[in-house]
């Protein structure tokens, strides 16, 4: 993550996604095992089975706490077609095709090592997951984790900057699930089509 750390600092805009079948370990790679953020953590030494998103942050973390023209924030958000969420404040939030954002979410200032762990605890905590055929801890709704690296140039403009991190739903296959709630399978279908029009 090293290189992508630096573009980052360097102004440069980014998007970082995990992408596949249900039970692939896409949401291990992206945050971690649950209960991750419980193991003991500081400033100077984080647990090794963090995922990649928490690690970039303590790292992007390290490298600005102390420049005062810098600042970081956080706005969490999980999507299906339907019911955008922002999993800070757990309030239903809404997307704006003509302007290609989401409206209604909170953006948090990240101030302090810890504000990162409550952070990413809100994140284990509230992200939506059920129990499957194929996985015993599945993400049923896409994540997106965005955050904003507001800094100041030289000719003293505010220059902000973007890393999405997405932790997407997964694929599946309903006759290897073989769910008897009819609810089940059609979110299954819904989840298969949401991603399917991803990648359109």
């Amino acid at each position: 993550m090293g290189q992508h750390l630096v573009n980052f600092l360097d102004g440069y805009n980014m998007n970082i996604m995990a992408y596949g079948q249900t039970g692939s370990g896409k949401t291990y790679t992206m945050i971690g095992p649950k209960g991750g953020f419980d193991y003991p953590a500081s400033e100077d030494s984080i647990p090794s089975v963090w995922g990649m998103f928490p690690r970039f942050l303590h790292a992007l973390y390290l490298q600005i706490k102390d420049d005062k023209m810098k600042a970081l924030s956080i706005s969490v958000k999980q999507d299906s077609m339907f019911f955008p969420e922002d999993l800070i404040t757990r309030k239903q939030i809404r997307f704006v095709p003509d302007m290609n954002e989401y409206i209604g979410h909170k953006e948090v200032i990240l101030e302090s090592f810890e504000d990162i762990v409550r952070i990413c605890k809100i994140i284990e905590k509230v992200r939506a997951s059920r129990s499957t055929k194929m996985n015993t801890e599945s993400s049923r709704i896409h994540c997106f984790m965005n955050l904003k690296l507001y800094q100041c140039n030289a000719n003293k403009m505010v220059q902000c900057s973007q890393c999405r991190f997405v932790d997407l739903c997964g694929s599946e296959r309903n006759e290897v699930m073989s769910e008897k709630d009819e609810g089940a399978r059609m979110e299954s279908v819904l989840n298969n089509f949401n991603l399917l029009l991803l990648l359109q």
